[in-house]
């Protein structure tokens, strides 16, 4: 369960003040998944600590928020205070430089969301996806004798508590082994592609692979029910163009339409177990060369569509009631010496090339769906910045100092 389910559904992004009132109102003790927080961690050492603890005591089990301006009593809220004078951008940099000292590994798609009411002060709740990183652990420098003490949280009904040796032992084989059989399958369907012994033959050339791992495929779960999807062509047409989707062995597959005798540029495989397969040529095509001309790849634009593949995603998932979290897996193939093309503000520069045939820009964990593209984007974000890395950038340039989207015109 996450807050999406104790909120009647209501995604993290509009989350409002009332929605937080509700939890008041109908007693909602504070669980593994959520926990009340009356006042911001103070800035001494013990302060911080805590909240590191519970900050990872949610990574390291399955996930959930940290409500604060709630006071409670005995884990059951008692009243809603607010937080006063807070600014959100000055304080998620402060929580989030602790998380950056003291947490290692590091924990990503953690989310700040200030929430404003009318009649008093706002909450500021903290978003915590479950890590398939696990067991992050807090690292203190003991001040007498200079070792790092090193602690391990997990949740507990509504507590934070050490890890012992078993817990620490399983969730690291745990990790370890999801890490792993994501990694051997995409590894797997991209060497099937690359020999045309894909869901179906695309054109050469550069592509992207987008793969989509519900952690529930690695699980005991049973396949879902794809008829649910009958004739949902739009929602599961492919990263470029559109789709006619058919049944086949795997799944669900939608190839891109194309005229004459070409191959198609684009397609999208559903598996029967809710995995996600989405192969793609056409980003690489320059609308003002010849057709199927390579000329680069443009990084909003293969931002956007990225974006928008992933609502619709996460769409048909949430049809199909396949639960988050989710892992995204995008690599790149073959665009070694191709440019990553970007607007006429940012000036070209010659290392600004690809340089690696096979790039594998990592993974992001989606604890659940963002309602627009802004809002993936900025989930998607670490990848961004990688492809931006891997054509001698500093970052994605796409995004403004507050972390927001806003391309470069």
């Amino acid at each position: 369960m996450t807050i999406y389910m104790l909120l009647n559904g209501t995604p993290f992004d509009v989350v409002d003040a009332g929605d937080i009132t509700r939890l008041l109102t109908d007693k909602v003790n504070e669980s593994r998944i959520v926990e009340y927080k009356q006042m911001l961690p103070q800035t001494n050492e013990r302060s911080v600590a805590q909240f590191c603890a519970t900050i990872t005591s949610l990574a390291n089990s399955e996930g959930g928020h940290v409500i604060y301006g709630v006071h409670e009593q005995e884990g059951v809220p008692v009243g809603t205070p607010g937080v006063s004078g807070l600014d959100q951008d000055a304080e998620r940099r402060r929580l989030q430089s602790y998380l950056e000292r003291w947490v290692d590994p590091k924990i990503t798609g953690i989310e700040y969301r200030l929430i404003p009411r009318d009649d008093g002060d706002p909450f500021l709740v903290i978003q915590v996806p479950r890590s398939w990183q696990s067991p992050h652990m807090i690292t203190r420098e003991d001040e007498t004798t200079f070792y790092k003490r090193r602690m391990i949280y997990a949740r507990r009904e509504g507590m934070k508590t050490l890890m012992d040796a078993r817990e620490i032992r399983n969730a690291f084989l745990q990790a370890e082994g999801l890490r792993r059989s994501m990694s051997d399958w995409r590894r797997e369907r991209i060497e099937a592609i690359r020999t045309d012994q894909g869901a179906i033959e695309i054109e050469h050339g550069p592509r992207v692979f987008v793969h989509v791992v519900p952690f529930t495929a690695f699980g005991y779960g049973q396949d879902v029910d794809l008829t649910r999807l009958d004739r949902q062509h739009d929602v599961l047409r492919p990263l470029s163009g559109y789709g006619h989707s058919t049944f086949n062995f795997d799944g669900i597959l939608s190839v891109q339409q194309q005229g004459g005798n070409r191959k198609p540029q684009s397609y999208l495989q559903l598996f029967r177990d809710g995995r996600v397969e989405a192969v793609d040529r056409a980003v690489f095509s320059d609308s003002h060369n010849q057709p199927g001309q390579v000329a680069g790849l443009h990084c909003t634009f293969f931002a956007s569509q990225l974006s928008e593949l992933m609502l619709r995603v996460c769409g048909f998932l949430e049809i199909l009631e396949v639960g988050f979290p989710i892992a995204v897996l995008v690599t790149i193939y073959g665009a070694e010496g191709l440019p990553l093309l970007h607007s006429g503000r940012l000036r070209a520069q010659a290392e600004s090339r690809f340089n690696k045939r096979v790039m594998d820009f990592g993974d992001v964990i989606l604890s659940q769906r963002p309602t627009d593209i802004p809002a993936m984007a900025r989930a998607l974000r670490p990848m961004l910045d990688a492809l931006w890395n891997a054509a001698g950038w500093l970052k994605c340039f796409d995004f403004d100092e507050e972390g927001n989207w806003a391309p470069v015109p």
